[in-house]
């Protein structure tokens, strides 16, 4: 059914109703039709947060009698929103059923909030545009509905609807814990009835959410887990697996081969790296084992020099001792680069995430373009995705934003390649940390 049939219809119930007014404060709607708040209140229920659904509106319901009353041109308002504003909150509250809707509510609110309007209209930008950014996976939908939430918090740090809206944008983003402390703050604040049930059933889900995670991220005892452990860890997080095996046990595997102690940091890495679909790890396993098996013990020596190099570089990245660590990581990709190729392009890129740390954005892209050049998308997925994330996050400091969504659409394909999905709600926070 087309909109202007839609519109027709809606027309002549609002003319054949005998209650043809439009509310002017609280609303007699049943459910929910969309999940923002907006600066005319709805219910609590009608909604799905988990499907991001809400109640359709079909000819015939409760809804679209109600939508009739709504619907721009069929009753005066003596009082309440602007004409325009009023047919923004239709288009919007009809959004679900018509996707262009949403296109035509931006329309019309933006030059109500460039104009100063009264700050409900930037409530109502900021909710349509978070509908759009779930509608359409837009990121700088996403992004303006955060800003414009953040800039009413402000002005208002208690307005529960921009606390609530800010926890949907959060939950959007895939930060879960800000979306937690945003919905506790929202259902502290309703204090009681079906929103601060909402609110608090909300921050309880995301909450069970996250320790459930943190079970799962615990890295398994170097000197008492078994390879059956190792390999569970990685099947479950295997980015984490993956780079506590190349900045530790890679290096106690070395330790050990040294002094005799054993193989059980050996067992470990050939555990992680077997559940691994980035080959990277594997690969370097099995160049170790030819050079062992050959008797080389220079270039084995030459690997554990550089392996060692690595988690030092590592550890210095991690402390923010980026300048350092560039140095010591240039010197680990010097050392791997001809025993063990994989392993000295990881060194690389982390050489080259130490450079963006330290704003050395033109150093940082060309290293992430040689990791791009020299690696393939079916045995390095993580390698490369990794390379895209930070590539995408100097794009979007120099504005551009097209290339950038660009990059992330290539790089959210590859962490799914790899199976890395964990890593997509750290590129999302990375992402708003890179327009702070």
């Amino acid at each position: 059914m087309s909109r202007v049939t839609v519109a027709a219809m809606l027309l002549v119930l609002a003319g054949c109703s005998g209650e043809v007014r439009g509310p002017t404060g609280s609303l007699d709607l049943p459910h929910r039709l969309v999940l923002p708040r907006l600066s005319v209140s709805t219910p609590a229920d009608g909604c799905d947060l988990e499907g991001w659904a809400c109640t359709p509106v079909e000819p015939g319901t409760t809804e679209f009698r109600w939508l009739a009353r709504w619907f721009p041109g069929a009753a005066t308002f003596d009082e309440g929103p602007t004409v325009r504003h009023r047919e923004a909150i239709f288009e919007l509250l009809w959004s679900g059923t018509d996707s262009t809707s949403v296109d035509r509510a931006i329309a019309l609110l933006e030059p109500l909030v460039e104009a100063g309007d009264p700050q409900r209209a930037t409530l109502d930008l900021a909710a349509a545009h978070l509908v759009r950014a779930h509608q359409e996976e837009r990121w700088d939908d996403w992004i303006e509905a955060l800003d414009l939430t953040q800039r009413r918090l402000v002005a208002d740090p208690t307005s529960l609807a921009d606390l609530h809206n800010l926890a949907l944008i959060y939950e959007g983003l895939s930060l879960l814990p800000q979306a937690a402390d945003a919905w506790a703050r929202f259902s502290d604040g309703e204090a009681k009835g079906d929103w601060a049930r909402w609110g608090a059933e909300r921050a309880e889900a995301i909450e069970t959410r996250l320790a459930r995670a943190h079970l799962e991220r615990r890295v398994p005892d170097a000197d008492s887990g078994t390879p059956s452990d190792f390999a569970a860890w990685a099947r479950r997080d295997p980015g984490r697996a993956r780079a506590h095996a190349m900045d530790d046990l890679l290096a106690r595997w070395m330790a050990d081969r040294l002094a005799g102690r054993g193989d059980r940091a050996a067992a470990a890495v050939r555990a992680v790296a077997g559940e691994l679909r980035d080959r990277s790890l594997a690969e370097t396993i099995s160049t170790l084992d030819d050079l062992i098996q050959a008797g080389q013990e220079a270039p084995v020596a030459q690997f554990a020099e550089g392996v060692e190099q690595l988690r030092l570089g590592r550890s210095l990245y991690e402390s923010w001792e980026d300048g350092r660590a560039g140095s010591v990581l240039a010197e680990a990709e010097r050392t791997l680069a001809p025993v063990a190729p994989d392993l000295g392009r990881w060194a690389r890129y982390w050489r080259a995430a130490s450079h963006f740390a330290i704003e050395e954005y033109d150093r940082a892209r060309d290293l992430l373009g040689t990791v791009l050049e020299e690696t393939d998308p079916d045995r390095h997925p993580s390698l490369r995705a990794l390379a895209l994330w930070l590539l995408g996050v100097m794009d979007l400091r120099a504005g551009r934003y097209v290339e950038a969504e660009e990059t992330y659409r290539r790089m959210a394909t590859l962490f799914e390649a790899a199976g890395e999905t964990a890593r997509l709600a750290s590129a999302q926070e990375l992402r708003v940390e890179a327009l702070d």
